[in-house]
């Protein structure tokens, strides 16, 4: 066996305790920390989440299969970017209200809005503020 192969297959045996992927880990940290440090906010789209819903929840959750109608409704907490919410009340129909963390305390921004949707910022981590979704 190759000297070189004979490392690599030991370096892979050593797998977490590898020296390399400490280092590897390290400078991921040390970039992570400075992308947190940006100003800009990211809200990502909801176009892959609305086509995996649109795909998967049949499948997956039966009970949504032939069930549009607006007199449907839901509360989807953590709701942000909105995916869901577009995917129940565009493509179904139902009415319904969505619970986010804000932009300000971190939380991807909303990005679906319509008339059947109701839309509050919360952070649910706080003591209490369950309440809001009574």
């Amino acid at each position: 066996v190759d000297s070189v192969w004979r490392a690599l297959q030991e370096e892979k045996a050593r797998g977490w305790a590898s020296e390399a992927v400490d280092r590897m880990w390290k400078r991921r940290d040390e970039l992570m920390s400075k992308a947190n440090r940006r100003t800009e906010v990211f809200t990502p789209s909801t176009k892959k989440y609305v086509r995996f819903y649109r795909e998967w929840m049949p499948a997956l959750a039966p009970v949504f299969a032939g069930r549009a109608g607006a007199n449907r409704s839901f509360a989807d907490i953590g709701a942000s970017p909105g995916g869901m919410c577009e995917y129940l009340v565009g493509d179904l129909g139902w009415r319904g209200h969505a619970f986010s963390l804000s932009q300000a305390d971190g939380g991807f921004g909303m990005t679906f809005s319509h008339v059947r949707l109701g839309y509050s910022d919360a952070d649910l981590s706080a003591d209490g503020s369950w309440r809001r979704l009574l």
